[in-house]
């Protein structure tokens, strides 16, 4: 999918995924809270801020600077890594259950 589509960052979302009651309602609503602030705050329409489940080529990393190495890891990445999406002249995409044959 990265090599086909030219990304350079693949993203996830976890729900589309889960079984029914593999989460929380308490963790659903604070996902969403988060997922939902990410949109409003850096324009990314992540449907899961939370997951961890990406993809991205090496060069990548090389552009960024990350300062968290706990839970908000994953979203600092995703938030870093699309910012640049200029720069990096690649795209930011999140997969759909299509794009992993589910």
């Amino acid at each position: 999918m990265i090599d086909e589509e030219n990304l350079d960052f693949v993203t996830t979302n976890r729900h589309q995924f889960m079984d029914k009651g593999s989460m929380s309602l308490q963790h659903k609503a604070g996902n969403a809270v988060l997922s939902l602030a990410t949109r409003v705050l850096f324009g990314l329409n992540l449907g899961d801020s939370q997951s961890g489940m990406w993809v991205f080529r090496k060069e990548v990393l090389e552009r960024v600077v990350l300062q968290s190495d706990g839970m908000s890891f994953s979203q600092e990445l995703k938030i870093a890594v699309c910012s640049l999406k200029p720069a990096i002249g690649g795209k930011c995409q999140s997969a759909t259950e299509n794009d992993w044959g589910k």
